[in-house]
């Protein structure tokens, strides 16, 4: 079972596509939680889990999953048949 999680922006700004997981990323890198030296895919280095965590405040996203910014994160379930589900966040 795959997971995806994407964040679209829902302006020209393009801040929830680009910059806010830019910025969630240095933010793990601060906090010490992205170990991985040299360049990789983020799925090789930052943990989904810590990545929620940090993006759900700044995306408006509260703890129960309902969001003030819908359209801005897509949450995707793949099984191995490569059947995808889209999933609420």
């Amino acid at each position: 079972m795959e997971y995806r999680i994407h964040t679209v922006s829902t302006n020209q700004a393009l801040g929830e596509g680009t910059g806010i997981p830019a910025a969630v990323g240095a933010i793990l890198v601060q906090e010490g939680k992205v170990t991985e030296k040299g360049v990789f895919p983020p799925e090789g280095g930052v943990s989904p889990a810590d990545f929620i965590e940090l993006i759900r405040p700044l995306m408006g996203i509260d703890s129960e999953g309902s969001d003030s910014v819908s359209s801005a994160v897509i949450v995707e379930q793949v099984d191995e048949n490569g059947q995808v589900t889209k999933m609420d966040f």
